[in-house]
């Protein structure tokens, strides 16, 4: 994973609503070109999601992304969490 890539998500209800810690490790998937990589989540001021360094090359304004945050747990210990956005990044549900 390359140190100057980063990915921003505003702090509050979308980084806590998808239970991702600051700093952890994330795999993101850009639904519109295929394009995968990983990288860790920080959170910032913004409202929208931002990528920072070599992963603001891979996804353009509108993109549709899939955030990924993973680990190998018991089923008994740990529920997968989703979150879906509308188009202006506002939780669906």
């Amino acid at each position: 994973m390359d140190p100057r890539t980063a990915f921003w998500w505003g702090t509050g209800s979308k980084l806590e609503a998808a239970d991702i810690a600051v700093h952890e490790k994330v795999q993101v998937v850009n639904v519109d070109n295929g394009e995968r990589f990983e990288t860790y989540a920080i959170p910032g001021d913004y409202v929208d999601i931002c990528l920072n360094g070599a992963a603001a090359r891979l996804a353009a304004v509108g993109d549709r992304l899939i955030i990924m945050a993973y680990g190998g747990f018991d089923d008994e210990i740990l529920e997968p969490t989703v979150v879906r956005l509308d188009d202006n990044n506002e939780p669906i549900e």
